[in-house]
């Protein structure tokens, strides 16, 4: 039982350590689109400033495309959101699912994530494999990394 315990501990350990390093990475996002939104006329590309994940992302890949400014950022910017975009998805998945055993399966733990479909709910079936687990710590550290610098930059250009 105390190994069982100590899988489920990791576990939760894993998924908080998932949740503080994005954070990291989403507020250097922020304060990314907010830059552009108030010094290099985002509010010409939106109305209000972004909050979503998603709705920053469209933000920001429009304005990479289309203001002369940033086209100096316009390569590494499309790839850190290209890096970002996938590990958003993994973070939702962990984030939002349910845990459906507190003992692994075939080195694995089972979590049930609900979608959401026009009129109707849609349970799919995620597995946490913690053998993975160091890949997706070494790609969450370094976007959290890479979008500080990326963000502090550009602030720093158009204070």
């Amino acid at each position: 039982m105390d190994e069982e315990n100590d899988d489920f501990r990791s576990l939760c350990a894993a998924i908080g350590f998932v949740v503080v390093n994005w954070a990291l990475a989403e507020q250097s996002l922020d304060f990314t689109v907010e830059t552009i939104y108030s010094k290099c006329a985002g509010n010409t590309i939106e109305k209000q400033l972004p909050r979503s994940f998603e709705r920053k992302v469209k933000f920001l890949r429009k304005a990479f495309l289309t203001s002369v400014a940033l086209q100096v950022y316009a390569e590494e910017g499309t790839k850190l959101l290209d890096r970002m975009v996938p590990l958003a998805q993994q973070r939702h998945d962990l984030v939002h699912g349910v845990i459906v055993s507190i003992e692994s399966v075939n080195g694995r733990f089972p979590i049930d994530k609900l979608d959401y479909q026009a009129q109707e709910h849609i349970m799919r079936r995620i597995e946490f494999d913690p053998n993975n687990f160091d890949v997706l710590i070494e790609k969450l550290l370094h976007l959290g990394r890479d979008l500080t610098s990326f963000g502090i930059s550009l602030t720093k250009r158009f204070q």
